[in-house]
């Protein structure tokens, strides 16, 4: 979904993406906090209509 929503990042990864919205991951690489702040970044792509569930 971020691909279609914002084509200019340098990729795709998930530290790039978060860095992107704003969204900070105090642990990465560790599932849980991962799963949190992705779990930010799709609200955040809700919340701007990016993202529909």
């Amino acid at each position: 979904m971020v691909k279609k929503t914002n084509q200019f990042l340098d990729n795709y990864r998930l530290m790039t993406t978060l860095s992107n919205y704003s969204i900070e991951n105090p642990s990465p690489h560790h599932a849980l906090s991962d799963a949190r702040a992705t779990l930010k970044l799709a609200t955040k792509l809700i919340e701007n209509g990016n993202l529909q569930i």
